[in-house]
């Protein structure tokens, strides 16, 4: 999670992403949400920005905006083929009035193929929420494969809707940086069946972590005070960095749970952690995933 900001009705998003990689998953880029779930209705995605892959490569970049009970989707349809990996691109979501305006251009315009707007009607009559949460992949998907720089959120409106950065009418408000204390999220209830070891038939859940910054991922009943009401069966839990290498494994490190702990190498970039969750043997497992960071 980047930050806990508020939002006014209107508003605007911005920031570079770089791709190094393509993944076969609805995987989760930036995602604002009052209701700090990923769920439609009011304030679930404000918006939330995903890639959807097809099968050459992740082809359109999705970006959901719900006013009211309505969610509108604006589909961004990519250059051809698809957004080129190792390219700053700078994407900004403007959500003005009755608008929800997407576009994308490279950082430094020198690749036109890259540029591109949409447009979508939405709801006018939209809430200001006193309280959103930020996230540069969201703990309820599959992080896209991306470097993030240069978010911005900012209450100035946007009328030039044909630029991806306008000059703002006063000084944009960078979000920001949250105190180093633990941070505690649950991945989503999961249940697996023959998971041969978290290599099949598994569920991801992720976890954002730079270098030093130690986190542990568990389902001990002892530990668990969130959702969820423990382990079943034989869990098994893998840990893979953003290229997909595994970095560690664990079973049974509390009765029917798994957990471990990771701190990633001094040398190492900021990035989305996998945790593959499934089960030690062909028989069903289950539980929720408690994800501590620090």
């Amino acid at each position: 999670m980047l930050g806990i900001i508020s939002l006014p009705a209107n508003y605007w998003v911005s920031f570079d992403m770089q791709l190094f990689g393509n993944i076969d998953f609805d995987a989760n880029v930036i995602h604002l949400t009052a209701s700090n779930q990923n769920a439609g209705g009011s304030g679930g995605r404000i918006p939330i920005v995903n890639f959807l892959p097809n099968s050459n490569a992740m082809n359109y970049l999705q970006v959901i905006a719900y006013s009211g009970s309505t969610g509108t989707t604006s589909y961004l349809a990519n250059p051809s083929p698809s957004f080129p990996l190792n390219v700053w691109i700078t994407v900004k979501v403007n959500i003005a009035n009755n608008a929800l305006t997407v576009t994308t251009s490279s950082s430094t315009g020198s690749l036109a193929s890259v540029a591109s707007t949409t447009k979508t009607t939405i709801d006018a009559t939209r809430p200001s929420y006193s309280q959103a949460y930020l996230y540069a992949s969201n703990p309820w998907m599959v992080p896209a494969l991306v470097f993030i720089r240069n978010v911005v959120v900012s209450d100035a409106l946007d009328t030039n809707t044909n630029a991806p950065s306008p000059p703002p009418a006063k000084a944009p408000v960078p979000v920001p940086t949250p105190a180093p204390t633990q941070q505690v999220t649950y991945c989503s209830d999961y249940v697996a069946t023959n998971a041969a070891s978290a290599l099949q038939n598994y569920v991801v859940c992720s976890v954002y972590a730079c270098a030093g910054q130690s986190f542990t991922v568990q389902d001990c009943n002892s530990a668990m005070t969130g959702p969820g009401s423990g382990a079943t069966g034989s869990q098994f839990l893998r840990l893979l960095d953003a290229n997909q290498n595994t970095l560690a494994t664990n079973s049974g490190a509390c009765g029917t749970g798994a957990s471990l702990t990771y701190t990633p190498p001094a040398i190492s970039i900021c990035q989305n952690y996998l945790i593959y969750e499934g089960c030690t043997t062909a028989a069903q497992c289950s539980g929720t995933i408690k994800v501590s960071t620090c």
